[in-house]
C-alpha cells in the first residue's frame, strides 16, 4: 500500500531453502519492489546486528513453525516491537498493543492487516518512549534471576510430589 516504506531482509538462507529464496526474488521483481527492499543476503557478524535492529521500525517474525525465537528477545533487547505469526510460545511473549503484534500464520493479508494497524497505533507514534518500555519488560521478563526463579519453582513442585 504505498510507496513510503523500506524493507531490510538480512541474514543468510539456510541450507535447502534455496528454492523457496528464488521465489521471494521472483515476486520482488514481478512486482517492482528492488526499490523499497534492501537485501542483505549474508551471514550478519555479532558487531553488526545491532545497527539493523536500531535502524527498524519493527521486527517482523512470519515463522511458520517455530517454539521460540531469539530473534524476538534481540528485538525486545533493543527496544524494538514485534509482529509475528501465532505459532510456538510467541503469543505468549507478545504483549497486544505494547510490544507488537500477533497475526495468523501464513496469512498474508492477516500479516498485512496488523502491519497497518501497528503503523496507525500509539506503539508507533510513542516508539521512542515505547522502545524504553520494551527494554524495562524484557529485562524484568526475562532476567537470569526471573528464570531463575520460575526454574526453582518448577523444580520445588517436582520435589514435593
Amino acid at each position: 500500500r504505498g510507496n513510503d516504506w523500506r524493507l531490510i531482509i538480512a541474514g543468510s538462507i539456510k541450507k535447502g531453502h534455496n528454492e523457496y529464496w528464488a521465489n521471494i526474488e521472483n515476486m520482488i521483481e514481478q512486482h517492482d519492489l528492488s526499490g523499497n527492499i534492501m537485501r542483505i543476503i549474508e551471514f550478519i557478524p555479532d558487531q553488526n546486528v545491532e545497527r539493523y535492529f536500531k535502524a527498524a521500525d519493527v521486527a517482523i517474525l512470519p515463522y511458520r513453525h517455530i517454539f521460540q525465537s531469539g530473534v524476538l528477545l534481540l528485538a525486545y533487547n533493543f527496544g524494538l516491537p514485534v509482529i509475528a505469526a501465532d505459532v510456538g510460545a510467541l503469543r505468549q511473549d507478545i504483549i497486544e498493543g505494547e510490544t507488537g503484534f500477533i497475526f495468523r500464520a501464513e496469512s498474508p493479508e492477516d500479516l498485512a492487516e496488523k502491519i497497518s494497524q501497528y503503523f496507525a497505533s500509539d506503539l508507533y507514534r510513542n516508539l521512542k518512549s515505547n522502545r524504553k518500555r520494551i527494554i524495562d519488560y524484557a529485562s524484568k521478563q526475562y532476567s537470569w534471576h526471573t528464570i531463575g526463579e520460575i526454574t526453582s519453582t518448577a523444580y520445588s513442585s517436582l520435589l514435593k510430589t
